[in-house]
């Protein structure tokens, strides 16, 4: 196996391959905000820039010619598929999709309700726009929360919205987030969903109190 046509002026560094499809997608690191992410054919080592069709989010793409840029494999899924997660420069978690593969990827149908209450203002535990993300250790389901922040309070929350999303059905649901402690909140260390999508169980979390400060809580999808 060969893989033509790698940069030399940029740090090239492999995110994925699919032997069975013959292709690979690696990621030009340059030390600059974000990173591209091109599919490259193993057979005869065309480079690919547009990759993925209507499956990567806008929230991936920049430039003339849709070139994807920071995303990344998260890990396989249940089904056989495997989870791709997008970032934002800031390093911040704003979009999912499925490689389901042969060289084809899946948006997921819950990816408009995400960005749309991204570019709305949400943000992660750090006051950053994105997201935080629980997921089952069966790779069925993934539970969102994408927060509001209270002003000028240092990392305070007014409140968010969980999107529960069933990664084997792509059903999923928009949830007020009504009991959310007063600082923002993010997956507490090897914190996973333990329940259902119907029914995800108490989620481990910890969540600001101040400037320095956390505790640990555990959060609910009512």
């Amino acid at each position: 196996m060969l893989l033509y046509e790698l940069r030399t002026d940029v740090q090239v560094e492999v995110v994925a391959f699919d032997l069975a499809a013959r292709l690979a997608w690696t990621a030009r690191l340059t030390g600059g905000d974000g990173y591209q992410v091109v599919q490259i054919e193993l057979e005869d080592g065309l480079v690919v820039e547009d990759w993925g069709a209507g499956a990567v989010p806008p929230l991936q793409r920049w430039g003339e010619g849709g070139r994807v840029f920071s995303v990344a494999p998260v890990r396989d899924l249940a089904d056989g598929t495997v989870l791709w997660a997008g970032y934002s420069y800031r390093s911040t978690v704003q979009s999912l999709f499925l490689y389901v593969g042969d060289g084809e990827f899946q948006a997921l149908a819950a990816q408009r309700a995400i960005g749309g209450l991204l570019t709305g203002g949400g943000v992660d535990s750090h006051g950053d726009v994105g997201a935080e993300v629980w997921l089952d250790d069966d790779g069925t389901v993934a539970v969102m929360l994408i927060q509001r922040a209270a002003g000028s309070e240092f990392l305070a929350s007014a409140g968010g919205t969980w999107v529960v999303i069933d990664l084997v059905t792509d059903q999923w649901r928009l949830v007020e987030a009504t009991s959310l402690p007063g600082g923002l909140c993010g997956p507490a260390e090897d914190a996973r969903v333990t329940g259902t999508a119907q029914s995800p169980g108490a989620l481990a979390a910890v969540c600001w109190t101040g400037p320095e400060s956390q505790e640990s809580v555990e959060l609910v999808v009512e």
